[in-house]
């Protein structure tokens, strides 16, 4: 199948963000903050901010069709510097921001550009990297006049290996490439505008930029992304903003379902709904029965359906997607004989000790061809073992400047992966190992031999032959990192401390934690008679069981266990830490040293983030990573926790009393509603761009039932929200008897109030020491009326109390602990203005920090609809085709809005206006909609 444009027509890679911002230019993709807040970015913004980057580019003098490496923390700032680059004829290179990485492809590429944002700045100066800064482009830059078609066979971008620490490979991949495999996962993924993806996968990774940006953009479907670091510290928000956004696409890798089984907990997943998910692809390692076992498990209370999940295959050297099993089937292992499988032969048999189970990856996306080879080409046929070799419109043409790779791996057409496997009788593929010698860790890459260099300096270690090899722990379905060196008598005395420096330097080289140092004799390193090692065979051999008395020697797996309690001196803070590091590392408190360094200890990447949570959980305060980076030590690091904490620029020091900040200092950070046939403010705004009308019958069970029929000429339309009386009491610390004797403006604004300061990220210990206001616009309700009809009269006085408008701000304070103004507006029409006023002034006079602002309106009774009809004051024409502040308007109909803001104090310059959302779902399912 010939495949030349993509999903949509597109001739060239820049086609696809520009047709999505003409055919689809109010799509958004939600930037989720590490601190919980978010940023909601259109395409069409998208595309005007990447423009002014190019321009900027321009500006910068740089030749057409240059490579540019971006370094970027923050998904928001990668996009328009991604698509920057494109639109000024450039090529991107994303990398990830780690100096030697940056250092060395920069120095293969000769001497390339480098854009970074703020957070990587330092990155680019420590690889001795010249850079060009993102907001400066974004702040000079004008938009082209005109923006670049490039041939479908040039240069689109470089995907350099993710993991390769020896000399950088760089996949040049075509426009053409791009543009089939894009249309290949559309045809696969069977994309739709109509889904929603929630994503953590970083944009250096293959999977992250082509299956989690440009495939979602490419169908005009809303991202919702997730930083890396924010999900490998706090895995449960991924669940918790897949819940929120109703996500139908969600994508990993094996090791991070594992962190899932391992970090999340149960009873926090079962309180949620990931119902809606119709679709998670696994890939970019090999994917784990156990671990695919344990994760469905895990997930089954939050409702992921087990069909929803499934394994995937691919490559960069193929774009992306090689194979996608059919949508819609449960992903089941494949157990087959163990000795037949080592003799090249699939035989399959009942899952037990004797057989390996391998999971099934489906069958190559279309216009795709997946064929199995022996060692000289020759093909093998089903149930048959051999190197695994792709042909299709989504392979490369080779490696950037290396043409001896490139003939290597491409080979008449065809792409030889370096993985085993087979195909089943209907064409499907399951892979059973490597050919080449790498090693998969966190979703990476790494050579064998580029991590034998790594360990063969380490002091003390004897002269003589290394090998490292990949494998997967057979109790936890998890990547394991093993290292064999030469050494048969090692000394009791002194190896063990060498064997953890060896230890070290993998874990150091590599950010995974899962690593084993075993000393063996030379006569364990079987080698070809060419005299080339055979890794393959030590791996088999490890897996076999053939190590395990070594590996019992010099392996220690004790664990500690972790105390929760927060602390305040020197020394607790120090035990604290030790106490997070020995549970996190599975080492002894006393074997962690006050001036031991965390990756000395064998501590990961993925660890890191583990210890930042739980200081976080212990401390009550949000840390940055840098933190742990910069302070590797448990004595630096608890004098950095003892001290107090530095300004954050967001949000500022409290002004002096009686100061008053300049104008346009107040930024809307969250955002909360219930309204008409919208419960979210997502829903609400897809209903504004839709053009749909809330108004419609009043609901049976409303008004008529409940107090006769209304006399008179008035009409039964109206906007009404489905359900006013939910409300989960128990989360705020109410009985049920006392819900029902409380006004639900009061229950309603509760709630909403809670879920704005949860999107604006301070619902937790983040707002604690900071004066938060509450300024409620509230009327009547009718509540009062229908107490009177249907109250039993047990308890007046919390009848009297729940029923108080006055007491609607005071209660929320109350709830949520607040301290600062509660005030209750009630000025008729202006009431919500009035409050926004009143917040607004309230925080420029310095008298709170944070203002939760909003207000709600019931009409639970017929009575006031009865008075305002009788007055004329209700449209004739039964609210049929709502025409607001339009001439054809004839007069007001009644509707039942609820909604709130939080607002801080901040330093955002005059005429500025900030937003920013939050996604993360309360711990609790609410009713009232």
């Amino acid at each position: 199948m010939l495949i030349t444009d993509g999903p949509n027509g597109e001739k060239h890679l820049l086609d696809v963000l520009i047709g999505a911002a003409d055919t689809a230019p109010d799509q958004t993709t939600v930037h989720v903050r590490g601190d919980g807040t978010e940023r909601l970015v259109t395409h069409r913004q998208l595309r005007d901010d990447a423009l002014r980057v190019a321009g900027g580019l321009h500006d910068a003098g740089i030749a057409d069709g240059t490579p540019v490496i971006l370094l970027a923390d923050a998904g928001d700032d990668f996009q328009p510097m991604f698509w920057g680059t494109l639109a000024a004829g450039l090529v991107p290179v994303p990398l990830p921001p780690e100096p030697t990485r940056v250092a060395g492809v920069r120095d293969l590429l000769g001497g390339v550009p480098v854009i970074v944002d703020d957070v990587c700045a330092a990155v680019a100066r420590t690889a001795g990297a010249p850079a060009l800064h993102l907001d400066k482009l974004r702040a000079d830059g004008r938009a082209p006049h005109r923006v670049p078609e490039p041939d479908p066979d040039d240069p689109a971008f470089l995907q350099f290996s993710s993991g390769s620490t020896g000399t950088p490979r760089g996949v040049e991949l075509r426009h053409r490439n791009v543009l089939a495999n894009l249309w290949q996962i559309g045809q696969a993924a069977a994309l739709t505008a109509d889904d929603v993806s929630v994503s953590w996968m970083p944009y250096f990774h293959d999977m992250g930029l082509i299956g989690t940006h440009l495939a979602p953009l490419a169908a005009r479907l809303r991202q919702v992304r997730i930083g890396p670091l924010t999900f490998a510290k706090r895995p449960l928000l991924w669940f918790t903003v897949a819940h929120r956004h109703r996500a139908t696409l969600l994508s990993a890798a094996n090791f991070a379902l594992a962190l899932a089984v391992r970090r999340v907990p149960a009873d926090a997943l079962a309180e949620l709904d990931l119902s809606a998910v119709r679709l998670m692809m696994v890939g970019a390692e090999p994917v784990s029965p156990v671990v695919w076992r344990a994760f469905v498990e895990r997930t089954r209370p939050a409702g992921l359906d087990p069909r929803a999940l499934q394994p995937v295959y691919g490559l960069a050297e193929a774009t992306l997607a090689v194979t996608v099993p059919p949508l819609g089937e449960t992903a089941v292992p494949v157990a087959v004989d163990r000795a037949a499988l080592s003799d090249g032969q699939v035989l399959p048999c009942a899952p037990g000790p004797d057989s390996v189970e391998v999971m099934d990856v489906g069958r190559p996306v279309p216009g795709c061809q997946v064929r199995i080879v022996d060692g000289r080409g020759r093909i093998r046929g089903d149930r048959q073992v051999g190197e695994i070799e792709v042909r299709g419109p989504n392979v490369a043409p080779g490696y950037r400047g290396d043409v001896a790779a490139t003939a290597q791996v491409f080979v008449g057409g065809w792409l030889r992966t370096g993985d085993l496997g087979f195909l089943r009788a209907d064409g499907r593929l399951c892979v059973t190992g490597r050919a080449k010698d790498v090693v998969f860790a966190n979703g990476r890459t790494f050579h064998a031999v580029d991590l034998e260099e790594v360990i063969a300096g380490t002091p003390g270690l004897p002269v003589g032959r290394a090998a490292v090899i990949g494998c997967t722990d057979p109790a936890t379905g998890t990547e394991r990192i093993v290292a064999f060196v030469q050494w048969a008598r090692p000394p009791a005395a002194t190896a063990d401390a060498v064997l953890r420096q060896t230890a070290t330097r993998l874990v150091e080289a590599t950010g995974h934690d899962q690593v084993r140092v075993l000393p063996v004799p030379a006569g364990a390193f079987a080698r070809t008679t060419s005299g080339k090692l055979r890794r393959r065979r030590l791996r088999e051999r490890y897996a076999a069981g053939d190590f395990a008395a070594v590996e019992q020697q010099w392996v220690n797996s004790s664990i500690a266990n972790l105390p929760g309690s927060r602390v305040g001196s020197r020394s607790d803070v120090e035990e604290l830490v030790r106490q997070v590091w020995a549970a996190v590392l599975c080492r002894p408190v006393d074997e962690i040293g006050l001036h031991d360094r965390f990756p000395a200890l064998g501590g990961s990447s993925l660890q890191a983030m583990e210890v930042l949570a739980r200081l976080e959980d212990a401390l009550g305060r949000t840390l940055d990573p840098a933190e742990l980076r910069e302070r590797a030590t448990v004595a630096a690091l608890a004098d950095h926790l003892i001290a107090p904490a530095a300004p954050r620029p967001v949000p500022p020091p409290a002004p002096r009393p009686g100061h008053v900040l300049p104008p346009a200092t107040a930024a809307v950070i969250g955002l909360s509603c219930r309204f008409p046939g919208a419960a979210t403010p997502e829903e609400f705004w897809l209903r504004l761009i839709e053009g749909r009308d809330s108004v419609g019958e009043v609901p049976p069970e409303r008004w008529w039932p409940v107090t006769g029929p209304v006399t008179g000429s008035v009409t039964r339309r109206g906007a009404f929200l489905a359900d006013p009386a939910g409300f989960d009491a128990g989360f705020f610390g109410m009985s049920d008897e006392e819900a029902v004797q409380t006004d639900p403006h009061a229950r309603i604004f509760l709630e909403l109030a809670h879920e704005a300061l949860e999107r604006a990220g301070y619902a937790g210990p983040r707002r604690h020491g900071r004066r938060v206001g509450v300024f409620a616009a509230v009327g009547e309700s009718g509540y009062p009326e229908l107490m009177r009809t249907h109250a039993d009269g047990d308890d007046r006085a919390t009848t009297l109390v729940g029923n108080l408008r006055s007491l609607v701000p005071a209660r929320v304070a109350q709830a949520l602990d607040l301290t600062g103004p509660a005030i209750a507006v009630d000025t008729a029409c202006s009431s919500a203005l009035v409050a926004l006023h009143l917040a607004v002034r309230s925080l420029r006079d310095g008298e709170c920090d944070l203002a939760v602002v909003g207000g709600v309106h019931l009409n639970l009774t017929p009575t006031g609809h009865q008075l305002l009809a009788d007055a004329g004051a209700i449209s004739p024409t039964d609210g049929a085709g709502c025409s607001t502040r339009r001439r054809t308007a004839s007069c007001r109909v009644r509707a039942a809005p609820c909604w709130s803001w939080p607002a801080p104090r901040t330093l955002t310059p005059p005429g500025t206006r900030c937003w920013r959302w939050y996604a993360a779902p309360r711990s609790t399912t609410t009713a009232g909609r």
